[in-house]
C-alpha cells in the first residue's frame, strides 16, 4: 500500500468528472464507507452532510478529478494514527494525464465522531497531489511515518537488510525512516544495527538465507567485507547497494537514489522501444538486467556490454530466476550465465 510501481501500475486516465454540484454525483460519496484491509482496524464512514465534501472537493483545484478518483475508488485506503481523538485515513489513487505522466493523489480526512451513535463529520481534510517521481516518494515516506503499526506491517515486500550504524540513535525514528524508504520501493526491510560488532553472525545469516536485497551504509558498517562476501557466495542474483554518504540523512536520499536506479520505481522496462527483436543465433552473446524480481523468473531487459571484461564462472545454477526470465524474453534458454563483478546493478551475459 506504500508502493509506488504498484499505484503507477494500477492508474487509469484521468477520469471525466460530472459537474460536481449539490446533486447524485454529491450523494455517491454521502455516507460512502471505507474498509482497510488491516486486520484489527474498523471501517470509517463518510458524513451525510454533502457540504464539507463539497469543501474537499473545491481545495483539490485543477486536479479535482483526481480527487475525485481518490473518494470513489481508492487504489489503497491506509489508517493515520489518531490525532486529537479523530481519526485519520489516507486515501491514494494515481492516474494517467494523458501525456504520458501521472499524477499521485492522497486524500487525507480526519473524522470527528460525534457519540456512540451519532453521525461523523470531516473535522479536517488535505489533498496532497505529485507529479514527478520525487514528489510522489516524497509523499509516500511521510505517509509511512503517519501510518498505523498494523498498517505497517501489513506491508510486504521483498526482503532486504540494512547494514550501517545505529539508525535510531542518529536521528528520531531513524529505523522507521530506512523503513519508509524502503516500503515506497516495495521492499521489506530489516535494520540490523551496529554489524560491526556481529559480523560473524551476520555473514552466517546472509550465507544461509540471502535477502534480495543487501544495504550496505559503508560510513557507519566497518569492517562487515566478511558479511557481504558471504552475501555474495550465496547468491548471484541479490542485489547489493552501497551507499557512502557521511551524514544519516544524505544516505537515505542515496538510498532512495540507488533503489531507483535498480528500476523499483518504473512501471515499464527501459529496453528495445519498438525495435523488432530477433532470436540470439547459435555462440551469440547478450548482455541484460533485472527489471523486476519473479520467483517464476525475472522480468530481464536488454542492454549493451558494460566493458568491464570481469564475467565470472557460469551461474545458471546459482541464478535460476535470471535464467528463466532470459530464457521467457528470448525464447531459448542461454547455455552459459555469467555475472559482472564490478557492476553496481547486476548485469549479465547470456552465452547462447
Amino acid at each position: 500500500m506504500f508502493t509506488l510501481s504498484e499505484l503507477l501500475k494500477a492508474a487509469t486516465l484521468v477520469p471525466i468528472v460530472p459537474q460536481l454540484v449539490d446533486g447524485p454525483n454529491l450523494r455517491v460519496l454521502s455516507g460512502k464507507e471505507y474498509r482497510f484491509p488491516v486486520p484489527g482496524v474498523p471501517a470509517v464512514r463518510l458524513p451525510r452532510d454533502v457540504s464539507g465534501l463539497e469543501a474537499l472537493l473545491a481545495s483539490a483545484g485543477p486536479h479535482e478529478a483526481v480527487c475525485w478518483a481518490a473518494l470513489t475508488s481508492p487504489v489503497h485506503r491506509v489508517p493515520l494514527q489518531a490525532s486529537d481523538g479523530c481519526r485519520r485515513v489516507a486515501l491514494l489513487t494515481a492516474c494517467e494525464d494523458g501525456n504520458g505522466g501521472h499524477v499521485l493523489a492522497i486524500v487525507t480526512l480526519t473524522m470527528r465522531s460525534r457519540g456512540r451513535f451519532g453521525p461523523a463529520e470531516i473535522a479536517a481534510h488535505h489533498v496532497d497531489l505529485a507529479t514527478d517521481q520525487e514528489q510522489m516518494l516524497d509523499q509516500l515516506e511521510r505517509l509511512w511515518e503517519e501510518a498505523e503499526p498494523a498498517a505497517r506491517a501489513a506491508a510486504s515486500g521483498a526482503p532486504a537488510v540494512w547494514l550501517g550504524g545505529n539508525p535510531a540513535a542518529l536521528l528520531p525514528g531513524g529505523n522507521e525512516r530506512v523503513r519508509g524508504v524502503a516500503a515506497t520501493f516495495g521492499l521489506r526491510i530489516e535494520v540490523v544495527s551496529e554489524p560491526s560488532r556481529h559480523v560473524p553472525e551476520i555473514a552466517t545469516r546472509l550465507g544461509s538465507s540471502p535477502p534480495s536485497y543487501l544495504i550496505v551504509w559503508r560510513p557507519g558498517a566497518r569492517n562487515v567485507d566478511p558479511a557481504v562476501a558471504a552475501f555474495r557466495k550465496a547468491t548471484a542474483e541479490g542485489e547489493l547497494v552501497e551507499l557512502c554518504e557521511s551524514e544519516f540523512a544524505d544516505a537515505l536520499l542515496e538510498l532512495r537514489w540507488g533503489l531507483a536506479e535498480l528500476g523499483l520505481a518504473d512501471t515499464t522496462p527501459r529496453a528495445d522501444g519498438d525495435q523488432q527483436r530477433t532470436a540470439p543465433t547459435a555462440g551469440e552473446e547478450r548482455f541484460y538486467v533485472k527489471f523486476w524480481g519473479s520467483k517464476v523468473g525475472d522480468v530481464m531487459i536488454y542492454v549493451p556490454d558494460c566493458g568491464h571484461q570481469q564475467w565470472g564462472s557460469d551461474e545458471r545454477s546459482r541464478a535460476p530466476r535470471a535464467l528463466k526470465g532470459i530464457g521467457r524474453l528470448e525464447g531459448i534458454t542461454p547455455k552459459a550465465l555469467h555475472l559482472c563483478a564490478r557492476c553496481s546493478k547486476n548485469r549479465w551475459r547470456a552465452r547462447f
